[in-house]
């Protein structure tokens, strides 16, 4: 979960570390959800933003997924909580 102050657009800088020797290399982040249409995350670093400056009191929900080109993927559920 994460709680940020309004306005603010960017939010987070996700980091995975991938243990595996053969495919660690390059790693993807995309993020799904009732709430993605609201926000953007580079694909390559991980850094998910607002598209638009966030408003105050609201609580979003979205899943940020990440994969290797072996396509092993861990996907997680995010609370965003903006005050």
């Amino acid at each position: 979960n994460i709680t940020i102050n309004s306005p603010s657009t960017f939010i987070y800088d996700i980091n995975v570390t991938d243990n595996s020797t053969d495919y660690n290399l390059s790693l993807v982040y995309k993020i799904s959800g009732n709430d993605k249409n609201l926000f953007d995350i580079n694909s390559t670093n991980g850094i998910l933003s607002f598209k638009n400056p966030s408003i105050a009191g609201n609580i979003y929900n979205i899943k940020v997924s990440v994969s290797d080109l072996a396509n092993h993927r861990k996907d997680g559920n995010v609370t965003i909580t903006v005050n």
